[in-house]
């Protein structure tokens, strides 16, 4: 198999398995959860870079005023986004995180249509149509409105429109 699929397929494998993870961590803050991921995160690329030697970059990065505020903004919309769902997952209200995560492409292709011009062919737009609606029906279902849901989906979609805008 493709290295990249089995990348990808561990990838979502370790995903999937975070909401267990965290409903164990529910006498743990989520903010402490959060700090914890975002150090750990950091110590770890830091080590990679200086391992790999690819460290050169960050001093022109730093010194690019573009740059550190992309950084700046990307860093706080992840963090609202993993502050959310960690939230969500303590709380144990891990259906709207997934109903959150669910809207994420629904965000992502109304900031691209808006944003970066893009077009959808009719088929794409049907599909937008179908998984609207399974938005809708799980919402009613549930019987509330999505707040935590819609600010995963949200932060989560501005974060990847701002990479790649940068």
């Amino acid at each position: 198999m493709n290295k990249g699929v089995v990348s990808v397929l561990v990838a979502y494998l370790i995903w999937g398995l975070y909401p267990f993870y965290f409903h164990a961590m529910q006498h743990v803050a989520p903010a402490e959860i959060v700090i914890h991921r975002v150090l750990w995160t950091f110590a770890l690329l830091a080590v990679y870079l200086f391992c790999s030697r690819r460290w050169r970059w960050i001093q022109k990065a730093v010194t690019d005023r573009r740059t550190v505020a992309v950084f700046l903004m990307s860093s706080v919309l992840i963090t609202a986004n993993w502050s959310t769902y960690t939230y969500a997952i303590v709380t144990n209200q891990t259906l709207e995180a997934s109903l959150g995560y669910f809207m994420n492409p629904l965000v992502s292709v109304l900031l691209g249509t808006v944003f970066l011009k893009e077009k959808l062919n009719k088929a794409q737009m049907l599909a937008i149509v179908f998984a609207c609606a399974g938005v809708m029906w799980v919402t009613f279902k549930q019987g509330e409105f999505p707040a935590l849901g819609l600010t995963l989906a949200l932060s989560f979609g501005f974060y990847g429109l701002v990479r790649k805008m940068a």
